[in-house]
């Protein structure tokens, strides 16, 4: 079985980041940064062979992300962050092999809206002991579907059509203690416990799936790591729980 596969790709790809610190007293320090992101993708691909198929797709992803930390002179840190995430997406898809066709327009979207708040506290003790503990609160919404549709008259499909409306919500608490042994050497030891907690709001399910209510698995990041790290947290929970699209996409053979 022979079949030869050509793909086309346009991909675009933009980072802005912006920071803003304000000292508005002594050792009194107000941070904003902001950082968005923005790509668009459009591949195109053939499939020629045993198999025949066309498989035109677009897809766009834009993300937003604005922190605020204070930190203070006696060892406070607090802050809150928010994040918007949205990315919609379309696949038109043609294939034949023997006598089976596929020939179907799908949409998807995903957004996602999340806030963190944390803080935490440092305390320098005797002896060349240090004290640091937090918590950290963080509520995520994520709003996705995915429709088909007649390619021709773009009438919605009866089959295979899923939206979801989950919503997560996370409470971190830290402690740890650390210690300096002169200006070479230094020794720390922290613990964390994390409680997740995550429900389906609405879902539509996919071939018969039923809506369930589910513990999350999984934890944010650690607290007060760089926005950079948040950021890219924030991308890989995007595909972790899109769970029901994209997955045809890679090749444009399976079943929708």
């Amino acid at each position: 079985m022979n079949m030869y596969d050509i793909t086309t790709s346009r991909h675009n790809n933009h980072q802005i980041r912006l920071g803003m610190d304000y000292a508005f007293t002594d050792k009194h320090l107000l941070s904003l940064v902001y950082t968005t992101a923005f790509t668009d993708v459009k591949p195109y691909a053939t499939v020629t062979g045993a198999q025949n198929s066309v498989t035109d797709s677009h897809s766009e992803g834009q993300l937003h992300n604005a922190k605020l930390d204070y930190q203070t002179p006696f060892g406070l840190k607090a802050g809150a962050e928010f994040t918007y995430y949205h990315a919609p997406g379309s696949q038109l898809l043609y294939s034949t092999l023997g006598e089976e066709t596929l020939n179907f327009l799908s949409k998807d979207n995903q957004r996602i809206n999340q806030w963190r708040f944390y803080a935490g506290q440092e305390h320098t003790l005797g002896a060349d002991w240090g004290l640091n503990y937090g918590v950290a609160y963080t509520t995520a919404l994520d709003n996705s579907y995915q429709m088909y549709f007649d390619p021709e008259t773009e009438t919605l499909l009866p089959d295979n059509n899923m939206q979801s409306r989950r919503r997560e919500q996370t409470l971190n608490f830290y402690a740890g203690l650390s210690k300096s042994f002169g200006e070479k050497l230094s020794a720390d030891v922290s613990g964390c416990r994390a409680i997740s907690y995550g429900y389906v709001e609405r879902m539509e399910p996919v071939s018969g799936c039923q809506p369930d209510l589910f513990a999350c698995s999984g934890t944010y990041p650690a607290i007060f790591i760089e926005q950079r790290q948040r950021i890219s947290g924030i991308l890989e929970y995007a595909e972790l729980h899109f769970l029901h699209g994209r997955l045809f996409r890679n090749s444009g053979k399976s079943l929708p």
